[in-house]
């Protein structure tokens, strides 16, 4: 009598190896896309925090996305952790003056044209991994939805 296995045996085994790891590399990559859109909501729970110390300080919102800031700076990493190499993911607007951030994270000049932010106002959305926003405002707001939200209304800066 021969001892080993037959190849029928040795073929099973092999595909349910293969099974085993395609289920595992598929849960890898969505617990890494969970990280990183939790990554953008605490960042953006940070900005929406430091934002409550400037106005307390300072009065007003005027600086908090002037690109060189240190909010604008805190918004510029957010957007870094949710680059999916798609173009422009976020936005951030205050007092009728704002930039937009590249999926490389360079800041660029954006035109707020008819927004009306005054001093009291901001907002900031970011596009999660997932395809996702994420949006905070002065209102105290921060929520995901589908679409940026910030640049849909022509008079109101905040997440609607």
């Amino acid at each position: 009598m021969q001892k080993g296995f037959t190849l029928i045996e040795l073929l099973l085994v092999i595909a349910i190896i293969a099974v085993l790891s395609s289920v595992i590399i598929s849960s890898l990559t969505s617990a890494r896309t969970n990280a990183a859109n939790n990554a953008v909501k605490s960042q953006l729970v940070q900005l929406r925090s430091a934002a409550e110390v400037m106005i307390t300080l300072n009065g007003s919102y005027n600086s908090l996305c002037t690109p060189g800031s240190e909010t604008y700076t805190m918004f510029q990493k957010a957007s870094e952790n949710s680059s999916n190499g798609s173009g422009t993911t976020g936005l951030c607007l205050s007092s009728g003056t704002g930039g937009g951030v590249l999926a490389s994270g360079v800041a660029t000049a954006y035109s707020s044209g008819i927004k009306s932010a005054t001093d009291q106002q901001w907002a900031a959305s970011i596009q999660m991994k997932d395809g996702n926003f994420y949006c905070v405002d002065y209102l105290g707001r921060g929520r995901v939805q589908a679409s940026r939200g910030i640049d849909n209304s022509p008079t109101d800066v905040n997440c609607d």
